[in-house]
């Protein structure tokens, strides 16, 4: 398998990191239950009550080497390759600022902000979860926590919830591995690597696979769009939610002002593309090679999980903890 490189980027990934975004970037709902109940039937009955210092607070969605209190958000800064900047096309920095205003949703321990993660042997690293829909979070976090308590662990996953933290802070945590401790670890300063995937709803990635044969393929995140639908500065629009996208198409239209179906515009096709994959070519200095490489592009949230992503935090969410987690 071929290690992707980013010498023309400061975001560093070792070999160990890239491998990982190519082999396990993204999940959907199902695998991630599947693998939670693997997990669990080996799983020790130890418990997390430790805090840490260094959080990411829902609206503080730094870009990469920003501070967060009294402690530093160790991220590497930021970098366009040089051939993109001379040619304009879409940089890694406007990806992630675009992706600022999009919510996904964690299972992290509600009294210190640990993530629950899921660590193989075999694979050497433990892996978290960014779901884009909430109600997909809910469900495997509701699936896991009977499952515990049916199998004589409840307690846990008695004070696990979930929390919301922006893509662009996922996007940082699938792309840059990150060392954190767990509730296992019993030599003092002893740290286990993690990484985050990405994952789409269930109805998301059937919407995909009926327009490209390569989404049955798992560990990929749809992102759709299409090529003429654009913003007021010719950025391509891009939607997690392809009912979303011809919803917006439609009112742009004037469809839904009342115009009979001879004035109404026919939507061209929509187009599908993994969001992984997206990353990787900005990252290898392929952007060009995109279809919408020229003008940029921004991403567009879903408004539920805007609404759900408040609701949170009006409710007081934990606040997502970079440093620890719960294996």
């Amino acid at each position: 398998m071929c290690l992707w490189f980013l010498i023309l980027t400061a975001l560093l990934l070792p070999c160990a990191s890239s491998l990982a975004l190519k082999k396990h970037g993204t999940k959907n709902v199902r695998d991630t239950v599947r693998d939670i109940h693997h997990h669990q039937q080996q799983h020790h009955q130890h418990h997390c009550a430790d805090t840490a210092n260094v959080n990411i607070s829902r609206r503080n969605a730094l870009m990469l080497g920003g501070s967060i209190g009294s402690s530093t958000f160790l991220f590497p800064p930021v970098a366009v390759a040089a051939n993109d900047e001379q040619q304009n096309q879409l940089k890694l920095s406007d990806l992630l600022t675009s992706l600022q205003k999009v919510p996904t949703f964690c299972i992290v321990n509600s009294k210190n902000g640990a993530a629950y993660m899921l660590y193989k042997p075999g694979e050497g690293f433990a892996k978290g979860y960014a779901f884009f829909d909430y109600s997909g979070a809910q469900a495997v976090l509701t699936n896991a926590q009977e499952t515990a308590e049916k199998g004589g662990y409840g307690d846990v996953w008695k004070d696990a919830t979930l929390t919301s933290i922006p893509a662009d802070i996922a996007a940082r945590l699938t792309l840059a591995p990150r060392q954190r401790t767990s509730q296992k670890d019993t030599t003092p300063g002893a740290t286990s690597t993690s990484i985050l995937s990405f994952v789409p709803s269930e109805k998301e990635r059937n919407s995909a696979m009926k327009m490209e044969k390569s989404f049955k393929e798992q560990g990929k995140c749809p992102v759709f769009y299409l090529s003429e639908f654009r913003d007021d500065n010719g950025k391509q629009l891009l939607y997690f939610n392809a009912k979303t996208l011809i919803e917006d198409w439609n009112k742009q239209s004037g469809v839904e002002n009342g115009e009979s179906n001879a004035e109404r515009k026919i939507p061209p096709r929509i187009q599908v593309l993994d969001l992984v994959t997206i990353f990787q070519y900005v990252l290898r200095g392929r952007a060009s090679e995109l279809p919408f490489s020229t003008n940029g592009a921004v991403f567009v949230p879903e408004a539920e999980a805007l609404k759900k992503a408040a609701d949170l935090k009006a409710a007081g969410m934990a606040t997502y903890n970079t440093e620890r987690m719960i294996v």
